[in-house]
């Protein structure tokens, strides 16, 4: 698979990298893609990633708690998908903490909706 920060000219759209020796992804873009099925968990394995922006796609399931797990996110965009479940703990509190932003993520949790917003 090829490396989408190196080199430079060719890297994808959706992606930004960092300006290390050895570059790291630190965001994935991907709003208004007619991506279908759920999140991957192996996003976590994106250790540098700072954005998660998967707005207005057909993804449904559950966010995965490994997403939690990444330090350094606080930017996650949601919105206008088809998701399921609660948001993870350790998310709502780095959301809680101020470490991260969630946009508008919404639930059906025991018949009552949930809306999570943050500034």
């Amino acid at each position: 698979m090829a490396d989408p920060c190196l080199p430079q000219k060719y890297r994808w759209d959706w992606v930004d990298c960092n300006q290390d020796s050895s570059p790291s992804i630190i965001a994935v873009t991907l709003p208004d893609k007619h991506l279908n099925g759920t999140i991957p968990p192996s996003f976590a394995t994106l250790s540098a990633l700072v954005k998660l922006d998967l707005a207005r796609n057909n993804l449904s399931g559950s966010i995965p708690e490994a997403l939690a797990t990444l330090s350094n996110l606080n930017y996650l965009n949601l919105i206008d998908n088809d998701l399921n479940g609660s948001v993870p703990i350790g998310l709502s509190e780095k959301q809680q903490r101020g470490e991260l932003i969630m946009r508008q993520v919404s639930f059906l949790l025991q018949n009552k909706s949930v809306i999570m917003l943050s500034v």
